[in-house]
């Protein structure tokens, strides 16, 4: 990109956000705090239910929240956006990390700021934030998409393979070796993986990335997605292949999006947890770091409003739960 388009990305980047600034501010009451939220993606299910919950903690709490995301879902725009948010002078950000290194410079110039910068679902650096909301255990997700795939495949045995959206992604890749950890026991002896395919964040390569690994793998007997956008677009490929039955799915992804694919057999179960319920933890630990009221330190305390009282873990990260399985059973109790 050259410096001319570099420049022009970050002022309409800035104007956006100063002009949404502007509005939620008119509406907040004076000193009441301005945080935003950035995800990976504009658009996207997954977040709109994190900044539903979001929403629910700042009004609970009087804050205005802010929400902007990249529109293509690349680390540079996250940067712009935040580069931004300190111009105008937020008090916090939130942020949902596509590279785990790229906008550490920008967060710490946040920092600097005094800016209260913690992430939420996908981690940086530590040195560029100050804490982290986690949905579960890294090592309890890549754990239970295992035994979910052991499950539903019969005799827990054959070829499987992994479609996941970029090999450096900041959860997706941990998940993925937590994933090759659990079926490293002796108790999926007879599971092997062929493949681990990279999508990206998009539900187009997602789609297209299923396809190929079905007819690379013509005897494959089951594929594990641990990505939400990915795992909704693997379901329609496996429809369109016409291999529901033959071939099983389980990922990580939402009740509103599977629940038509667990109803017609592509998915047996899956796995996720609330990102309703993240996004709201994440407003109420962003608040207490901005008012003091908390030190980011392991063993600290504090209370997640309706979630009840939270503690600060190793890493300065914070634990939502465990994560949930979904299948036909409960999957209509779920609302996000």
């Amino acid at each position: 990109m050259t410096n001319g388009k570099v420049f022009a990305a970050r002022w309409l980047a800035g104007v956006a956000l100063a002009a949404i600034t502007a509005v939620s501010a008119a509406r907040a009451e004076p000193g009441h705090h301005r945080i935003l939220m950035v995800s990976k993606q504009a658009g996207n299910a997954y977040f709109a239910a994190a900044e539903a919950g979001a929403s629910k903690a700042a009004a609970e709490l009087g804050d205005t929240i802010i929400f902007n995301s990249p529109a293509n879902a690349t680390a540079s725009e996250q940067a712009q956006i935040i580069d931004s948010a300190i111009a105008q002078h937020v008090n916090g950000i939130i942020l949902s990390a596509i590279d785990p290194n790229a906008v550490v410079p920008d967060m710490q110039r946040a920092l600097k700021q005094h800016i209260r910068a913690v992430t939420y679902d996908a981690d940086i650096n530590k040195s560029g934030r100050l804490a982290m909301a986690m949905q579960a255990t890294s090592e309890g997700i890549g754990e239970t998409l295992a035994q979910v795939m052991c499950e539903v495949v019969p005799n827990c045995s054959g070829p499987i393979a992994i479609e996941s959206s970029e090999p450096d992604s900041p959860n997706l890749s941990v998940w993925v070796h937590w994933i090759n950890v659990e079926l490293a026991k002796p108790k999926y002896k007879n599971l092997h993986v062929v493949e681990t395919a990279y999508a990206g964040e998009t539900d187009s390569g997602a789609y297209t990335t299923a396809q190929a690994i079905l007819k690379a793998h013509p005897d494959l007997v089951g594929l594990i997605v641990p990505g939400s956008v990915q795992v909704a677009a693997a379901a329609r490929a496996f429809d369109d292949e016409h291999v529901v039955g033959k071939v099983q799915l389980t990922g990580l992804g939402l009740p509103s999006e599977l629940k038509s694919y667990v109803a017609n057999g592509t998915i047996k179960k899956f796995v996720i947890w609330s990102p309703y319920d993240l996004g709201y933890m994440a407003v109420y630990l962003d608040e207490d770091l901005i008012d003091g009221t908390l030190k980011p330190v392991p063993g600290a305390s504090f209370k997640a409003g309706v979630l009840g009282p939270r503690t600060v873990g190793p890493d300065n990260v914070v634990l939502l739960g465990p994560p949930l399985t979904v299948d036909g059973s409960n999957i209509g109790s779920l609302n996000f």
